[in-house]
């Protein structure tokens, strides 16, 4: 959750585990989305130790962008045994489709690429329903 005016900046990331960091955790819940950004709905009422792992960008101090893992039963990351990773992208296929081709080209893993938008976060809200693309881990 980067805004294109300062992803391509610097930043510092960390990835820690939430019980890790409380410090961290509050500075998260005092992050005010505005209504104009059309993923605001997927960031509302987030329940922080729900979450697997959490990674933040830091710029000069201020968290600038934040990133999760979450536990689905059907997608997990290697390392702490899981067996699928996915990414997913709420517009444009092809320029997902593209960016996977380059992964799997990169790093030598295959990428399956659903054909519609599925719901990865809450199905309530529109911007949850996402295209994804994941790869078996094993």
């Amino acid at each position: 959750m980067l805004k294109p005016l300062d992803s391509h900046k610097p930043a510092t990331s960390s990835t820690f585990l939430p019980h890790e960091r409380p410090e961290v955790l509050r500075k998260l819940n005092e992050i005010e989305f505005s209504e104009s950004d059309r993923l605001s709905d997927n960031y509302k009422d987030l329940d922080w130790f729900g979450f697997e792992a959490i990674s933040i960008y830091e710029r000069d101090d201020n968290i600038i962008g934040f990133s999760s893992i979450i536990h689905r039963p059907e997608y997990f990351a290697k390392k702490i045994g899981f067996e699928k990773a996915f990414i997913s992208r709420c517009r444009s296929p092809r320029h997902l489709k593209k960016f996977m081709e380059n992964v799997s080209t990169r790093t030598g893993t295959k990428w399956h690429m659903e054909d519609e938008k599925i719901a990865v976060c809450n199905p309530n809200f529109d911007e949850c329903w996402q295209y994804k693309a994941s790869t078996d881990l094993c």
